[in-house]
């Protein structure tokens, strides 16, 4: 069993609806390359640090599939449940706040925003394709 997460590169000015929307841009081939966000490349050097995604796969690594899925403005990563998913999660989550980037739950359709004091969310998108924030 395997769930998905993703961090994306938006700017201050997101919002639950871009944060959708932009997921879903990621996962589409018609996805714009471009160099990579210094966010990003800074959120992926340290979490493959902690949790290296090259192949073959050892038994305790929290990634179901590697390497991570990532380009100029996002890194989408498949996690196995138990004991090193839920370490994984936690140090994602960590890193993305860091570096000022929006985590992203594509099974509840979830976005959180980095904010001064932590985590603004999880504000829910729906699963929509493109969600708007509920009232």
């Amino acid at each position: 069993m395997s769930f998905d997460l993703a961090v994306l590169a938006m700017g201050g000015s997101a919002d639950h609806r871009q944060a959708c929307a932009r997921y879903e841009r990621c996962r589409s081939a018609a996805h714009d390359e471009a160099d990579l966000d210094p966010g990003i490349l800074a959120f992926c050097h340290e979490l493959r640090e902690w949790f290296p995604d090259s192949s073959p796969l050892a038994d305790d690594t929290p990634w179901a599939i590697a390497p991570l899925r990532v380009g100029a403005d996002h890194v989408i990563m498949r996690l196995r449940y138990g004991t090193a998913g839920d370490l994984a999660v936690e140090r994602i989550g960590d890193l993305a706040w860091h570096h000022g980037l929006v985590l992203f739950d594509p099974q509840f359709g979830e976005a959180f925003f980095p904010a001064p004091d932590g985590w603004e969310g999880p504000m829910d998108c729906g699963g929509a394709t493109v969600c708007a924030r509920p009232a």
